[in-house]
């Protein structure tokens, strides 16, 4: 279930099976969930009906409506299978809508799936002590979802 194989030319961040572990599972509770609460994440595999093997895994906050799509670990291409499988998560959670917070890069791999409205929200800055040139940026094809930053 490499990524990055399938990721081409894509910026991603460490997404691998000890990351999701660390980030989504080890992760300490936020302040004032209390102790037996639900799980903060909901994690599902995605796999073709042909197939045994999970083509790549999704993360979910269900404890919102909306719920609100984090994470997409697996090939770049099953994103708009990905997104109907998401909101098919987040409906029978009884969520009425689904968000995600994504990079441009990402938001273009779910052009003609059903979104209903799309706004800029943040940007994206790069410290000047980058290697990366100030004309590098506009061109940099960043992988980020809401899992990068929900928890700031």
């Amino acid at each position: 279930m490499s990524m990055r194989k399938h990721a081409g030319s894509l910026t991603l961040g460490q997404r691998d099976a000890d990351y999701f572990r660390w980030r989504y599972v080890e992760r300490p509770a936020s302040a004032g969930t209390e102790p037996g609460a639900p799980p903060r994440y909901h994690f599902f595999a995605v796999r073709r009906l042909w197939s045994r093997t999970a083509s790549g895994v999704a993360v979910i906050d269900l404890r919102t409506d909306p719920a609100h799509w984090l994470d997409w670990v697996g090939p770049v291409h099953m994103m708009p299978l990905v997104s109907s499988a998401c909101r098919m998560e987040a409906a029978l959670a009884g969520a009425s809508e689904l968000m995600a917070w994504t990079s441009v890069t990402v938001g273009q791999k779910l052009t003609h799936t059903g979104i209903h409205r799309r706004e800029v929200c943040s940007g994206l800055g790069i410290p000047t002590s980058s290697d990366l040139s100030p004309q590098e940026i506009p061109g940099s094809r960043w992988w980020l979802m809401g899992g990068d930053t929900d928890f700031l």
